[in-house]
């Protein structure tokens, strides 16, 4: 999170080395009335088992988006968030963070 905070979301394209910088509001901890268009979780599911209950605790951020790949479903998030209050976005492919530097392989998109 002091990354976050520091420096932003920094991504990285692996095959130019040019990176973009996107500043964005980071909390540590979600209150049951803050409210927010959007709660976006980029974290591992592990990581957002723990915190599911503050987000279902809430009823004034309408939709959590959890950038994550979950092979094994949506089952836990269903009983914990209500069907209609998360979704689940699968970012680019990344490799390994690199301190606060986020790689990202480019995909070539034909039109």
């Amino acid at each position: 999170m002091k990354n976050l905070l520091k420096h932003g979301v920094v991504i990285e394209n692996s095959s130019t080395e040019e990176q973009t910088v996107t500043k964005v509001p980071v909390v540590e901890s979600l209150g049951a009335y803050d409210y927010y268009d959007l709660a976006m979780v980029p974290v591992r599911k592990n990581q957002a088992m723990k915190i599911l209950p503050d987000l279902a605790a809430n009823k004034k951020v309408p939709t959590s988006l959890f950038m994550m790949n979950n092979a094994k479903g949506q089952e836990k998030f269903v009983e914990t968030l209500e069907k209609d209050r998360f979704t689940i976005g699968f970012p680019l492919p990344v490799g390994e963070r690199d301190g606060h530097v986020i790689p990202m392989l480019p995909v070539n998109v034909k039109e």
